[in-house]
């Protein structure tokens, strides 16, 4: 909607006394202290959807406010999204510690912001049980599923609350987590764990978890522990990847008595790595 402005020197303000101001709406009475105060407060809406509701820029009703020294929320005032603990919760918290991507990139319109929670994967049954567990905890309906760079899948959430309970530190994820342990490492193993034997006669398996921040795989360590799998922490080493470079360590399980604790009580969601270490643990019984 466009609207006619009136930018002579005549322009004036009866709040200010009839004293000349520059730049000021012909129509004041859409940014009237009353009406402001009613939409800001009275019915909780944001500058942005005031300034589509009104006609007016956004900068212009934040000058308003600060001459009708309307006082602005801040985040102290509001309650942080916190979403009710659950396994789903801790799985998602495994692969945010993982593969997942979260990220805030700002539209071409003015004051507005996407906040993206998103995950590609070669394997579509980890895509899905991404977003059924998304969907659960929004309580919305799944998502469409996408190709991405023809050889992944993908699946792309928008959501402010999520993305900023996510982006949180450690600290206010970690009593979920404690309370599904589990499902924590579940996630984390989908997302960056590696299961490999050397034959159908061997009973050597080789389960790794590779991340480049080591007190994450000592906090990963701690937690399998206390299911009773004992697990090493590698060395330091040099990762490639395509041009990229990067420190590396990995978290190993090699014996059988771990291995088969955590395919009983961690296992993989996704079919392919499951099913590998079912084939070994089938082989290491005979």
């Amino acid at each position: 909607m466009r609207h006619d402005w009136d930018y002579s020197e005549n322009s004036t303000d009866a709040r200010d006394g009839g004293k000349l101001r520059v730049g000021v709406q012909t129509s004041s009475v859409k940014t009237s202290e009353n009406l402001l105060q009613e939409l800001y407060w009275g019915m909780n809406k944001s500058l942005p959807q005031m300034s589509r509701e009104l006609g007016v820029p956004t900068e212009t009703l934040r000058h308003r406010m600060v001459i009708y020294k309307i006082q602005r929320r801040t985040p102290a005032i509001h309650n942080p999204y916190q979403p009710e603990p659950s396994a789903e919760l801790s799985y998602l918290l495994g692969v945010r510690y993982g593969d997942m991507v979260i990220s805030r990139s700002r539209r071409k319109k003015e004051g507005y912001f996407d906040y993206i929670v998103a995950l590609a994967a070669k394997d579509l049954d980890f895509i899905n049980k991404f977003n059924d567990f998304v969907a659960k905890i929004l309580k919305k309906r799944r998502n469409s599923v996408q190709i991405f760079q023809k050889k992944y899948w993908r699946i792309t959430y928008q959501s402010k609350e999520l993305f900023n309970y996510l982006s949180q530190d450690f600290g206010t994820h970690r009593e979920v987590i404690e309370a599904y342990p589990t499902d924590f490492l579940r996630g984390f193993y989908d997302s960056e764990g590696m299961f490999r034997y050397r034959g159908k006669k061997s009973n050597y398996g080789d389960l790794r978890l590779y991340n480049s921040q080591t007190w994450l795989l000592n906090y990963s360590k701690e937690l399998l522990e206390k299911l009773g799998i004992f697990a090493r922490l590698s060395r330091e080493y040099e990762f490639n990847w395509k041009e990229h470079k990067w420190k590396m360590r990995h978290l190993g399980i090699t014996r059988k008595d771990d291995l088969i604790k955590f395919a009983e009580l961690v296992g993989f969601s996704i079919d392919r790595k499951q099913k590998r270490l079912e084939d070994w643990r089938r082989c290491a019984s005979q």
